[in-house]
């Protein structure tokens, strides 16, 4: 009798994509692409407060808003340069963070 055998046994997994968090799901940046006038809806930062902050695409900060608690918030970036943006939100220890096209 051989200690070898002839039978394999193979395990695989398979990874169909990345968890999101429910908070992160429910933002929502309307509309974008945009003219300039964009609206953020918060839906699950209600009761949290929360700040949020817009960049270009070299970082540089074009607008904040800090302590908002209400939702939707308005947001005009109307008068910047068409482009690609980021904006994050901060609510407690996690930045969420979109991208906004302005054309």
């Amino acid at each position: 009798m051989s200690a070898y055998s002839n039978t394999m046994s193979v395990t695989t997994t398979t990874t169909t994509g990345i968890n999101t968090s429910t908070v992160e799901q429910s933002i929502k940046v309307n509309p974008n692409p945009s003219t300039g006038r964009l609206e953020v809806d918060l839906e699950k930062t209600q009761s949290a407060k929360c700040d949020i902050f817009i960049s270009n695409a070299v970082g540089e900060a074009i607008e904040s808003k800090t302590g908002m608690s209400i939702t939707p918030v308005e947001v005009d970036l109307s008068n910047s340069p068409k482009g690609i943006y980021l904006l994050q939100i901060k609510t407690g220890d996690k930045i969420y963070t979109r991208k906004v096209l302005c054309k």
